[in-house]
């Protein structure tokens, strides 16, 4: 197994939208894992409140979709 991570940052968003290319697809697999952090000023914390959701069952999505119901700034990992 790679040791791949992406990582994406996020702005007061309350949805974020990762399409999921072929790309993805080969370097993570068909069942990411997907953390959501937020930032609260210097602490960075898991934010265990966030929704993801994709558009179609495994293995046929194309679209994975964050819901930030915070509306924080922070950042996605995919590994």
């Amino acid at each position: 197994m790679s040791n791949l991570k992406e990582i994406i940052p996020y702005d007061n968003e309350p949805v974020v939208h990762i399409p999921w290319t072929s790309e993805r697809l080969e370097k993570f697999g068909v069942f990411p894992v997907v953390e959501v952090y937020i930032k609260d000023g210097d602490t960075t914390m898991l934010h265990t409140g966030a929704q993801i959701e994709v558009n179609a069952p495994a293995p046929a999505f194309t679209e994975m979709t964050i819901h930030n119901p915070a509306n924080a700034v922070g950042f996605i990992v995919i590994t």
